[in-house]
C-alpha cells in the first residue's frame, strides 16, 4: 500500500515516515504540509467530539490522535487499507454517543466543502484573489461564497467569520 504523509509539522511528517518505512505492506510515497486533499486516514492532536465527527463527515475513514501507539497506527492504516473504518477505542464512544444525539448540531454542517475551504483560506489571512488562485474561481466568487457563509453562519462581520473558525477548528489559535 502507498501513503502519503501530510502535516503542517514537517517533523511530524517525517517521523512517520520513518516508522512505518520498515513495514513490508506500506510504502511512503511523498509528504505533504497541507490537509486540504481528502484523506483516508487522519492522525490529528485534535481529539474534540465535533472534530473528529466533521473529519469522518468531510471524509475520513479512520482518525487516530497523536497519542495512539505506533502498533495502532500501522493496524488503523491496515484496516482502512482493507475497506473498513477506525477510530481509536478513546474516541469512539463520545463520537457515537454525539451521533445518535438527538439535535446533534454542527455548524460547519451548514457549509458545502467549498465554502469550508474558502473559509479556512480567509481565517488563514489570504487575500480574495489569492484565495481566487488556489482555488481556480474568480475573485467575484470567493466574494459571494463569503457573503453565504456570512448568512448561513449568522455572523455579521469578517471578524465574526474568523472567529467561528478558530471556534470551530477550521484554523488553530496560535
Amino acid at each position: 500500500m502507498r501513503l502519503l504523509i501530510a502535516d503542517e509539522h514537517e517533523l511530524v511528517a517525517h517521523a512517520l515516515g520513518r516508522l512505518l518505512r520498515d513495514e513490508p505492506d506500506m510504502q511512503v510515497v511523498g509528504h505533504a504540509r497541507t490537509g486540504r486533499q481528502v484523506m483516508e486516514l487522519m492522525l490529528s492532536a485534535e481529539t474534540g467530539t465535533a472534530h473528529v465527527v466533521r473529519a469522518l463527515r468531510a471524509g475520513a475513514s479512520g482518525y487516530l490522535p497523536k497519542s495512539a501507539s505506533v502498533a495502532e497506527l500501522r493496524r488503523a492504516i491496515r484496516e482502512v487499507h482493507a475497506g473498513r473504518r477506525h477510530i481509536h477505542p478513546s474516541l469512539a464512544d463520545s463520537v457515537l454517543k454525539a451521533l445518535v444525539a438527538p439535535g446533534y448540531d454542527d455548524p460547519l454542517s451548514l457549509l458545502s466543502t467549498r465554502e469550508r475551504q474558502v473559509l479556512q483560506l480567509l481565517a488563514e489571512g489570504h487575500a480574495y484573489d489569492e484565495i481566487a488562485r488556489i482555488l481556480s474561481l474568480s475573485r467575484k466568487t470567493v466574494e459571494t461564497y463569503r457573503a453565504r457563509m456570512l448568512g448561513k453562519l449568522d455572523v455579521k462581520d469578517f471578524a465574526s467569520l474568523v472567529r467561528f473558525a478558530i471556534r470551530h477548528g477550521i484554523i488553530p489559535l496560535e
